[in-house]
């Protein structure tokens, strides 16, 4: 189901070898996680990912806290034991029957767009599929594997997900916006997975002055924007430069602007830690 990098994770607070992990612990219960993107050894935006974590277990009716000194705690302790400064972290939470619920960190593999992708745009393709409770972000294995599947098969950088309204909602691991004159478009968050970097990028936009709207985005009307991009832990604000055979404009003004107030942001970020 999941994959480490690094030689130690968590469970609960005991630090163990990575060989050691039994993948089959989580063919059965109900998995919750987050995906934390580590920087210069900072858990970029870790008090938003702890919250949507949160909000995930509550919405699926589990009454249960996320205990954030202890992530701290964990996250510290994962980054010191495996020297690993940069990276991708995943933080899941293990709900078993009756037991009380297990929680794991620990690294997992990453791919960051190369800067090629970042001039000159990513290819992607529609896929039809749907999440249910898209709201709440737990393990769906048999979608992942499915996407990653045709991601393989077409070369690929991610697929934007179409549900039986025949509007696209999202990518497999990240949001997307159009961009439309002066304006930005994105799917409304009730059919959505509320990305923490399309958080930040609604915030940039109301510091800017962006118009930003949320609107159903059908298909057919695809070609009309001229612009699109993704957002997402490790995209950051990444150009697409095609949707199937629709080809966009990765110079746009607008877009270049968000993609380096993002950058900013981060960096404030890791500056005010």
């Amino acid at each position: 189901m999941t994959d480490f990098t690094g030689l130690y994770f968590s469970e609960d607070i005991v630090f163990k070898e990575t060989s050691s992990f039994d993948q089959a612990v989580f063919e059965s219960g109900t998995v919750f996680y987050e995906v934390i993107r580590i920087t210069d050894g900072t858990a970029l935006f870790l008090e938003d990912h702890l919250q949507r974590l949160q909000n995930s277990i509550t919405l699926d009716g589990y009454s249960f806290t996320v205990s954030i000194p202890l992530i701290h705690y964990l996250l510290r302790n994962l980054i010191k034991r495996n020297n690993t400064a940069n990276g991708n972290v995943r933080i899941m939470i293990h709900f078993k029957q009756e037991a009380l619920p297990m929680v794991y960190t620990f690294f997992v593999p990453h791919f960051y767009p190369a800067h090629i992708m970042y001039e000159k745009g990513v290819s992607v393709a529609l896929y039809n599929a749907e999440r249910t409770d898209p709201n709440i972000k737990k393990m769906h294995p048999d979608l992942i594997r499915s996407i990653n599947t045709f991601i393989k098969s077409r070369d690929i950088y991610d697929v934007l997900l179409v549900d039986k309204q025949e509007t696209v909602t999202e990518g497999s691991r990240t949001n997307v916006f159009f961009i439309s004159g002066d304006k930005l478009i994105t799917p409304p968050e009730n059919k959505i997975l509320k990305g923490v970097t399309r958080t930040k990028i609604f915030l940039i936009c109301n510091q800017l002055g962006i118009n930003l709207i949320e609107q159903n985005i059908p298909t057919n009307a695809l070609s009309k924007f001229e612009g699109a991009f993704f957002s997402g832990t490790s995209p950051k604000v990444l150009p697409i430069s095609h949707i199937d055979k629709i080809g966009f404009n990765v110079e746009i003004p607008l877009l270049r602007t968000l993609m380096k107030a993002y950058d900013q942001l981060i960096a404030d970020y890791i500056g005010n830690i």
